[in-house]
């Protein structure tokens, strides 16, 4: 999970032109597969996040220092569930 966050405040702090912002960012048109929906990176980490109870993710990843401190906030609130 350290690892995801930290490549998601990567993707949070890129320019919106970029490619993988672009993709992160995406909403995809079109019609869908019978069935559950298939899972997206994006909804994995939302839901580890929402876990831990922390607000204002998307906000902390602006700045990296913050976003630093978050993760660490983050491993520590896991370890003790």
């Amino acid at each position: 999970m350290n690892r995801r966050l930290e490549c998601m405040g990567h993707l949070i702090g890129m320019v919106n032109s970029r490619i993988p912002k672009v993709a992160l960012d995406a909403k995809i048109e079109g019609k869908r597969k019978v069935g559950r929906p298939e899972s997206r990176w994006l909804h994995n980490i939302q839901a580890e996040v929402k876990m831990t109870g922390v607000k204002g993710w998307r906000r902390k990843a602006q700045d990296r220092s913050q976003w630093m401190d978050f993760i660490r906030e983050t491993m520590v609130k896991l370890q003790e569930t």
